[in-house]
């Protein structure tokens, strides 16, 4: 069974690391036919926010000034203060694939269950729950 914990444990961590606290944009047919409000982020950028909340990938994110990046990843609802604390490559990355933040609350929980002795056994374990508008997810 340890065995088993273990390889979930890893899937898990490998999951949200390649996650990196977002959810990505659909594909391209998809895009097509959803429904979209144009956003201006300033003169010279107009992007699209889909009606989940997600933005659209940006390809040229590379080019984008600070005051641009700041607004987009604004609009995918990282806070000032977890923008301020991305380097140039995680926000062109974020920027890149668009979509929106998701929210990530970690708990301390214990699985309390009785072995075939009979003695009650206390199991500790961190669980995650991923909530955003169209996901809902529980790791252990």
């Amino acid at each position: 069974m340890k065995h088993k914990t273990g390889l979930l444990s890893l899937v898990v961590v490998g999951l949200l690391a390649l996650s990196q606290g977002s959810v990505s944009a659909a594909s391209a047919a998809e895009i097509a036919v959803m429904d979209y409000t144009p956003l201006k982020i300033d003169s010279n950028l107009t992007v699209k926010k889909f009606s989940d909340g997600r933005v659209e990938p940006i390809e040229n994110a590379k080019s984008l000034t600070e005051k641009q990046q700041y607004e987009i990843l604004s609009e995918m609802d990282y806070t000032e203060k977890e923008i301020k604390k991305l380097s140039e490559t995680e926000k062109v990355f974020l920027i890149t694939e668009g979509g929106a933040k998701v929210n990530l609350n970690q708990s301390e929980m214990v699985h309390k269950y009785f072995d075939l002795s009979g003695k009650e056994q206390h199991h500790s374990f961190r669980a995650s729950v991923i909530r955003s508008a169209n996901v809902l997810a529980f790791f252990i």
